[in-house]
């Protein structure tokens, strides 16, 4: 398996996050709250929420967003805002892909 960055895994049934380092530590917490609330924040911007996707939900997202910005007029604002969103749920769908494709056939 390639070498990965820091990744932390959420496993919501086992109330518990694991977060594993790039040169392979590991911390892991249990006994989450229920209502866990996950918030990115930068200095000067607000906290920034994640979405959670599925392979699929990605997939259609992102053809939604080109779509969009290929044969729908909308305002220069929105435009932009979509135009930076694209490459990032690009990047999204073609990373869960990649996991799906890592998973064990049924």
């Amino acid at each position: 398996m390639e070498s990965e960055g820091s990744v932390v895994y959420y496993d919501r049934a086992n109330k518990s996050l694991r977060l594993v380092l790039s040169g392979g530590e590991e911390i892991q917490l249990r006994c989450l709250a229920d209502d866990l609330e996950f918030r990115m924040v930068e200095a000067g911007a607000p906290p920034c929420l994640p979405l959670w996707l599925n392979h699929e939900q990605a997939d259609i997202l992102s053809k939604m967003i080109h779509h969009i910005l290929d044969k729908v007029r909308i305002s220069e604002r929105a435009s932009g805002v979509l135009a930076a969103l694209a490459p990032r749920v690009d990047d999204l769908r073609d990373l869960l892909a990649a996991l799906d494709d890592t998973l064990p056939a049924d």
